[in-house]
């Protein structure tokens, strides 16, 4: 198989110690590409060939790698985001970086800290939450706090619907969303179109009746 002639023919690199063959998908399609590590002489530094033996990237990375379609190269601790064509999306700010091109964000990392940014490197959800979920109907988020991080609840602008105070948020339907106050598990029924609470109890079963 061609690969494996283009896999010896990378080898052939005096400064490339080994090389492997990866698959990465665009817009559900497959694609080959080769990543090599160099000799040590060559400072172990990482670059990414394709099939045809084509150099992508320059040989300069701590690590470099594929995501749905895109390049993500670390240097020392930062990483940054490319595409395909090594035209940088991302700059070398972030600890880490995962791209989620169907939902059109890419959720960033600054340490332990999470944010999103959109492909255009704009900062839709500050990197200062331990946690962030972007769903269709909203961005479910968490706080950092003792003895338990506290969840809230974005728009898809970065914009407060909840309030970051509850254990966990579950969305019921439309615009109405469950809310559990920590220690006293007070149950609380959030209207987020109107920014209000409809109505709180301490009975899971109580609030069912009254809401369906």
């Amino acid at each position: 198989f061609a690969m494996f002639d283009i896999e010896e023919q990378v080898l052939t690199h005096p400064g490339i110690a080994e090389a492997e063959v990866i698959k990465f998908e665009i817009n559900g399609l497959e694609y080959p590409a080769i990543v090599v590590v160099l000799k040590q002489e060559w400072k172990d530094k990482m670059g990414l060939f394709d099939i045809n033996g084509k150099q992508l990237t320059p040989i300069e990375f701590d690590k470099v790698e594929v995501a749905y379609g895109y390049i993500i190269a670390k240097k020392e601790d930062a990483c940054a985001m490319f595409d395909m064509d090594m035209n940088m999306i991302l700059p070398f700010l972030y600890s880490n970086i995962v791209p989620f091109p169907e939902k059109q964000i890419i959720y960033v990392y600054y340490g332990e800290s999470k944010g999103c940014v959109d492909f255009s490197g704009k900062k839709i959800i500050p990197g200062s939450y331990s946690s962030v979920w972007w769903e269709d109907d909203a961005v479910y988020i968490a706080e950092y706090s003792y003895p338990k991080d506290l969840e809230g609840l974005l728009d898809h602008k970065g914009n407060r619907l909840i309030p970051s105070a509850y254990e966990k948020i579950i969305h019921l339907d439309g615009t109405r969303y469950m809310a559990v106050r920590p220690k006293t598990q007070m149950i609380e029924v959030w209207d987020v179109a109107n920014g209000n609470v409809l109505e709180s109890d301490y009975a899971y079963d109580d609030i069912l009746d009254d809401n369906f």
